[in-house]
């Protein structure tokens, strides 16, 4: 597994939607994780990104399946330094 972190900027909007946690920048990107793959993982990216609104943020993109687009999904998040 390869795990790369990129800049995604501004968080704008979280929400959840067909079984994905998914957020939106202020430029409009959207990416997805999946709730029931990352259950545990993806309630505590979601209490995470409650406080980062509105605040640069970088995404983890973790290369685990064959079928990967890096820009679809993300595993974890963390402020912008």
């Amino acid at each position: 597994m390869k795990d790369v972190w990129e800049e995604f900027g501004e968080l704008a909007d979280v929400w959840q939607k067909d079984g994905n946690l998914c957020i939106k920048n202020s430029e409009g990107e959207e990416r997805k994780m999946s709730i029931e793959k990352y259950k545990e993982a993806a309630a505590e990216v979601e209490r995470k990104l409650s406080n980062m609104m509105h605040h640069d943020i970088t995404i983890k993109i973790s290369k685990n399946t064959g079928a990967w687009n890096k820009l679809a999904w993300f595993s974890d998040v963390r402020l912008s330094a």
